[in-house]
């Protein structure tokens, strides 16, 4: 019993930090893309390739956010606005 219990606080603790798993601060803000906070938004799609002056500005982002809930990364092949 003291498992199964176990098993779903788990479930749980990967599901909350799947929606905001995004708690870095990013350091080096870009002119080119407007940050609300000092951190990245990582709860909703917030940002598009084109928001960036850099593909490694993007990559940042996108390196930050636990699941690429930003669709930066098209072809799945972990590099961002290529």
């Amino acid at each position: 019993m003291n498992i199964i219990i176990l098993i779903k606080i788990l479930i749980l603790v990967i599901l909350i930090s799947l929606l905001f798993g995004c708690t870095e601060s990013y350091v080096e803000k870009s002119p080119s893309v407007e940050f609300q906070t000092e951190t990245n938004e990582c709860s909703y799609n917030t940002y598009n390739c084109s928001d960036f002056k850099t593909q490694k500005e993007a990559q940042k982002v996108f390196e930050m956010c636990s699941i690429d809930i930003h669709d930066l990364d098209r072809d799945n092949d972990e590099v961002a606005c290529e």
